[in-house]
C-alpha cells in the first residue's frame, strides 16, 4: 500500500474513532463525571452532590460532543461559549477554581483513554490516534483559559452581589430599621440581638492607597464567627463584630499588626452596643478612626480615658483657644522648654507631690520648685490652683 493510501486509511480511521465515540457520548460523559467526583474532593463535598453530578454529566457531554465534532469537521475554531453556565454554577457552589481546572483535566484524560481504547479496533489505530493529540492539547488549553477567565469574572460578580446584600443589611441596622434583623436572617446572616457588639472601622493610613478587600478578609479571619457583617462602605472596611471590650480591642490590635510598612492601617472601635443602637456605635467608631495616628493606630473608645478622647477629638476651634504662650512653649524645641514641660508632666503623674516628682526625675526638690515657678510665669497659670493645673494639662496636649 502506498504512502498516500496509508494516509487516506489513517484519516478514515481517525474519522471512524471520532464517530464511534460520538455514538456513545452520553455513556462517556457519565464515566467522566463519575471519575471527576471520585478524584476531586471539592465535588464530593458540595452541598448537593446529586445535583452536582447531574450537572457535571451535562457539562461533560457538551464538551465531548463539542470536541469530537470540531475534529470531525476539521475545524480549528472552537466555540466555548456554552461553558459560561457551568462555570457560573461552580462559583455558586463555592467550588474553588483550582478544583474546577483539575476536574477538566480529569475529564479530558477519561476522554483520551476512551479514544485510545477505541483506536485499538482498527488496523492502523495506534498511528491514527496520534492525529488526535494536537487537537486534544489545543482543546484543553483553550478550555482552561476560557474557564479560568469566566470563573474569575463570575466570582467578581458574585462578590459584588454578596457585598451589596451585606451592605444593604448593615445600612438597615444602622438606620434602626425594625425589619433589619429579619432581613439579615433571610440572607443567612446570624445576629445575636442580646450579645455585645462593636462597630469596627479600618482604612489604609494613606487613603486610597490600600487594599480594602484585603483588610476585610483579615477582619473576617481574626474575628471568624464573631464578625457576621464585614463590608466595604464609604472607602472604609466596616465590620459589625461581637465580643466584649478586651476581646475586641485585642483583635483590633492584631488587625493593625497584620499590616505594616507601606500597608499600615488605622482602626477605630466604638463603645460596646446592642444591635438596636448601631447607628450611634458607627458614629463613635468614625470619631475614633479620625483620631487614630501613627503613634496610636488603634483607637478603641472602650479603653480610652474621657480626657484623652476629648483632647484627641478636639477641633481647630478648641486648639485655637490655647493661649499663645502655651502653644509656643509646646512647640518649642529648646531643651530648657522641654525640661519645663517634662517636669510638669511628671509632677501631675505623681499627684502634685514635689518630693515624689524629684525622685522620679531625678532632681533636687528645689530644682522642681524652680522649674514649676518658671512654668507658671511663662504660661500665666497658677500651679497652686487645681483648675489652672487641669487647664494647662489640656492646653499642652491640644497644642502638642
Amino acid at each position: 500500500m502506498g504512502v498516500r493510501a496509508v494516509e487516506v486509511t489513517q484519516f478514515e480511521e481517525v474519522q471512524a474513532i471520532v464517530k464511534s465515540a460520538l455514538r456513545d457520548h452520553d455513556s462517556i460523559a457519565t464515566a467522566m463525571a463519575a471519575e471527576i467526583v471520585a478524584q476531586v474532593d471539592a465535588y464530593q463535598q458540595a452541598s448537593n452532590p446529586r445535583e452536582v453530578l447531574r450537572e457535571l454529566e451535562r457539562s461533560c457531554d457538551a464538551h465531548i460532543q463539542n470536541f469530537l465534532r470540531s475534529v470531525d469537521r476539521g475545524s480549528e475554531r472552537l466555540d466555548l461559549d456554552f461553558t459560561a453556565d457551568s462555570v457560573a454554577q461552580r462559583v455558586r457552589q463555592a467550588i474553588p477554581l483550582e478544583a474546577v481546572l483539575h476536574a477538566y483535566r480529569v475529564g479530558h484524560h477519561v476522554l483520551w483513554m476512551t479514544l485510545r481504547d477505541r483506536a485499538l479496533d482498527f488496523e492502523h489505530g495506534h498511528v491514527a490516534i496520534t492525529a488526535l493529540v494536537d487537537p486534544m492539547i489545543r482543546y484543553i488549553d483553550a478550555v482552561s483559559t476560557v474557564v479560568a477567565e469566566g470563573y474569575l469574572r463570575e466570582q467578581q460578580h458574585a462578590l459584588a452581589d454578596a457585598d451589596r446584600v451585606r451592605r444593604d443589611v448593615l445600612e438597615r441596622l444602622l438606620t434602626q430599621d425594625p425589619e433589619a434583623l429579619d432581613a439579615a436572617a433571610a440572607q443567612g446572616i446570624e445576629l445575636d440581638a442580646g450579645a455585645p457588639h462593636h462597630i469596627l472601622l479600618a482604612c489604609p493610613a494613606v487613603r486610597g492607597e490600600g487594599d480594602l478587600r484585603g483588610i476585610c478578609g483579615e477582619i473576617a479571619r481574626l474575628f471568624a464567627d464573631d464578625a457576621p457583617l464585614v463590608v466595604i462602605r464609604q472607602e472604609t472596611a466596616t465590620a459589625l463584630v461581637r465580643g466584649d471590650d478586651p476581646v475586641t480591642l485585642e483583635r483590633a490590635h492584631r488587625l493593625a499588626d497584620a499590616f505594616v510598612g507601606a500597608q499600615r492601617i488605622r482602626v477605630g472601635v466604638s463603645l460596646v452596643s446592642t444591635t438596636s443602637r448601631l447607628g450611634e456605635a458607627c458614629r463613635q467608631a468614625e470619631r475614633a478612626l479620625q483620631v487614630a495616628a501613627d503613634s496610636e493606630p488603634v483607637v478603641a473608645l472602650g479603653g480610652m480615658a474621657s480626657i484623652n478622647y476629648l483632647v484627641a477629638a478636639a477641633d481647630e476651634v478648641a486648639r485655637a483657644l490655647v493661649p499663645r504662650e502655651v502653644a509656643r512653649l509646646a512647640a518649642s524645641a529648646r531643651p530648657a522648654d522641654e525640661v519645663l514641660i517634662a517636669t510638669f508632666n511628671v509632677y501631675v503623674e505623681n499627684g502634685l507631690n514635689v518630693q515624689r516628682t524629684a525622685m522620679a526625675l531625678p532632681a533636687h526638690p528645689n530644682t522642681v520648685h524652680s522649674r514649676l515657678k518658671r512654668l507658671a510665669e511663662r504660661t500665666g497659670y497658677d500651679l497652686r490652683d487645681q483648675q489652672d493645673i487641669l487647664r494647662l494639662v489640656v492646653d499642652l496636649r491640644l497644642a502638642g
